[in-house]
């Protein structure tokens, strides 16, 4: 049945006027669902078990500061100059059981009181919350993608250098190493670095710790496989990985090896991946290296727009005019196929921490002190791990592609700003009836049935 433009139309003659009154709203009323989910992970006793242990001077308990920047990364407040415009939400102040929101001078104060042992220990709540979560499902297999990501500064924060930046070339920067969980997208870890390093400097201690974790807190028996990019190529760290059991891949440097290009250039019949992609496989003991390991060199035909008539040859790298080439230094027994798919998986970390950065403050640098910034760089990634969490618990969102050896994620879910939209951008009122406190939200037919949905899931996460 067609509606009449009666119907449709609103006429809009004059302005509204507008008027500040003392009433309790909200803008985030979806906070309410977070909160109870906190609860039921028993989130604020936990960070203030953490806390209890650390003298922090001021009249905001540690705890419940984190618990706000927590909730303030969460709703997309990128500087701590704008929580001003949250000082009134009754939402926020309720979930962080605060009558007063505090100031931005209060939270960086307390933000360059961080120490070393406070980083390590929200460090170790990080993996507490994941561990219990894995526990839970149960997995037999975790894959951990290795990589670094430069952070730029706009001016000289402490311990911050100039290092390779692609984007801002010149500028300081910190060079921060993460560890990504291929199968629920958690970050397990997260190192803070200047950023004049190498990308590999100090990863080898950071993955072993977390092996070490892992295997407490799970068990020896669990299969971990690790990945990542070239320049963590060392047959120091691949001695590490052999001796704790640990299955992995690293991408291949030609430039520093002259020996692949002499074994590409001397290999006359290649084995089909595809159409577009061949390969072989060879056993190679590399300068000062101490015994032979398996390399699977990969060709990937170009297509004949990006095949340039006056190309350059390079002393060193392979490439030409037809073929893309690159290797794969692995332990692990696979083909060619399923290999190159498992290599290929490794997107999705940078995916993860394209979201990281964008979407949860993790690229912001709120302090010049170098303690305040790795501190806000862990509460990003904790914020971040609880909203891959929630959604796992809370939504309930099953598997819904048939997983691979390049798609390894257990379950699909949303990106935060999604998150946003559908559940916590919400207006409410609260309101008295019969003596009990009601948050009133407008009703629409989709977010009630959300909201409940979500309220039905929460009590099976106690």
């Amino acid at each position: 049945m067609r509606l009449r433009k009666s119907e449709i139309g609103l006429k809009v003659n004059n302005n509204l006027s507008i008027k500040f009154i003392n009433q309790d709203l909200t803008s985030y009323a979806g906070l309410e669902l977070l909160n109870r989910y906190f609860r039921f992970i028993k989130l604020n006793s936990r960070i203030k078990n953490v806390m209890k242990q650390f003298k922090i001077k001021g009249d905001y308990p540690g705890y419940k500061l984190i618990m706000l920047l927590i909730c303030i990364i969460i709703l997309g407040i990128e500087r701590v100059s704008q929580i001003k415009y949250l000082q009134d939400d009754p939402l926020l102040k309720r979930l962080c059981e605060l009558k007063k929101i505090s100031s931005r001078q209060t939270i960086l104060r307390f933000l360059k009181s961080f120490t070393d042992e406070i980083l390590k220990g929200l460090a170790e709540l990080n993996s507490e919350l994941i561990t219990d979560y894995l526990q839970k499902l149960g997995l037999t297999t975790l894959t951990i993608d290795i990589d670094g990501t430069v952070i730029s500064s706009r001016g000289k924060p402490e311990l911050s250098a100039k290092g390779y930046n692609n984007i801002k070339r010149g500028a300081y920067s910190y060079f921060p190493l993460t560890a990504y969980l291929a199968q629920t997208g958690h970050f397990l870890k997260i190192m803070n670095r200047p950023g004049n390093i190498h990308d590999s400097n100090g990863s080898t201690e950071f993955i072993k710790e977390i092996i070490l974790n892992l295997k407490i807190m799970i068990g020896n028996k669990i299969r971990i496989q690790i990945r990542h990019d070239s320049g963590f190529f060392d047959e120091k760290r691949f001695k590490m990985y052999e001796k704790e059991g640990i299955e992995y891949c690293s991408k291949v440097p030609f430039w520093r090896y002259p020996i692949f290009k002499n074994a590409i250039l001397s290999k006359n019949k290649w084995k089909r991946i595809n159409s577009k992609t061949s390969y072989f496989f060879k056993k190679m003991k590399l300068d000062n290296w101490k015994k032979e390991r398996l390399f699977l060199i990969i060709r990937i035909e170009k297509p004949k727009k990006e095949r340039k008539t006056d190309y350059q040859l390079n002393l060193f790298e392979p490439d030409d005019r037809s073929y893309e080439y690159s290797g794969i230094c692995t332990n692990m027994n696979l083909s060619a196929k399923y290999l190159f798919k498992f290599m290929l998986g490794r997107s999705a970390q940078e995916k993860a921490i394209g979201e990281l950065k964008n979407d949860f403050n993790f690229d912001k640098i709120p302090s010049n002190s170098y303690m305040a910034n790795s501190g806000y760089q862990q509460l990003s990634m904790l914020s971040y791990n609880l909203m891959t969490s929630f959604q796992l618990n809370a939504l309930g969102y099953d598997k819904t592609f048939k997983r691979n050896f390049k798609k390894t994620r257990h379950f699909v879910n949303c990106g935060i700003k999604t998150l946003r939209f559908l559940i916590f951008y919400k207006a409410g009122i609260f309101t008295n009836s019969s003596g009990k406190t009601v948050l009133n939200i407008s009703n629409n037919t989709a977010t009630k049935n959300l909201y409940e949905k979500i309220m039905e899931n929460l009590p099976k996460t106690a």
